[in-house]
């Protein structure tokens, strides 16, 4: 995006001088916005990077949707169809008793059984791997009412989808750390939901969504982490957030996580399916 300031730029001055040989009225707006493009160039370099990626994949759509899958394909091994009569031991449970698992035809099948949530030190349940490195991870969701699954949630707070999280999250002193994207209901309506805990502190943004449906995708690239969702594979990923985490190391757990919390009302009434989930390294450099 620099690039092309400083290309805007270089052009302008050009025609600003052009015009002021020529004699032109017009000479003094493109002397304006000459000015202004050297006031972009300039306060360019303060604006932080997470801030610049979002930019960048707002304006221009292709930036996210021309991503580059590379060939190589060392973490495939962590991909899960579900298509197995039961969760591979691969996956490590955590607060596992939150919550009860099946898998059925090719989709794991997550229903809290009990209040959780993932939020400032709270801790709800997960089942996770380990990863390294840059990567990109994507799951297909669905969100119903456990007790009618032909309806979406409609109560209080109630979530499904992946999670990012520092492994030495454990230790007290540090707090939780992580990040996620997850579909569900929230409080009022429907809402992908983003979240960034640091040292056990949240901050949290709601999207509005049409359903209890999405696919959820997160991609790691260094110190920055892009929150993405989309409708259905026919369509463009969204850029819900970026987060920048120069805390969080280079090997972290990979995680599905569920959560029904209500502040202790005792409303427990949510399932989510997931149908896959997929591990890939990709390059999407605009």
């Amino acid at each position: 995006m620099k690039i092309l300031l400083i290309i805007s730029l270089v052009v302008t001055i050009a025609f600003t001088i052009y015009l002021f040989m020529k004699k032109s009225n017009k000479a003094k707006y493109f002397l304006i916005v000459s000015l202004f493009l050297v006031a972009a160039n300039f306060f360019f370099r303060f604006i932080p990077p997470h801030i610049k990626e979002e930019i960048k994949a707002r304006i221009f759509s292709e930036y996210i949707s021309n991503e580059i899958v590379l060939t190589d394909s060392s973490l495939e091994f962590l991909s899960d169809d579900f298509n197995s009569d039961s969760l591979s031991a691969d996956w490590i449970p955590y607060n596992i008793g939150m919550v009860d698992i099946t898998i059925s035809n090719g989709q794991l099948i997550l229903t809290p059984n009990v209040e959780s949530v993932w939020w400032l030190k709270e801790r709800g349940p997960m089942i996770y791997k380990m990863i390294n490195g840059d990567f990109s991870l994507s799951t297909k969701v669905q969100t119903r009412k456990a007790s009618d699954t032909t309806k979406y949630p409609d109560k209080e707070w109630q979530f499904g989808g992946v999670m990012l999280r520092d492994p030495t999250s454990e230790n007290p002193e540090r707090g939780e750390n992580y990040v996620f994207i997850v579909i569900g209901y929230r409080g009022s309506l429907l809402e992908v939901e983003v979240k960034s805990t640091l040292s056990g502190n949240s901050d949290v943004t709601g999207i509005s969504w049409p359903n209890g449906d999405a696919e959820l995708r997160i991609s790691r690239k260094g110190n920055l982490f892009y929150m993405m969702a989309r409708k259905n594979s026919t369509q463009k990923w969204q850029v819900m957030k970026i987060y920048e985490r120069p805390d969080l190391p280079d090997e972290l757990q990979a995680a599905i996580i569920v959560y029904s919390f209500s502040d202790n009302r005792g409303v427990v009434d949510f399932i989510a399916r997931f149908d896959e989930i997929k591990f890939w390294k990709s390059n999407f450099e605009f």
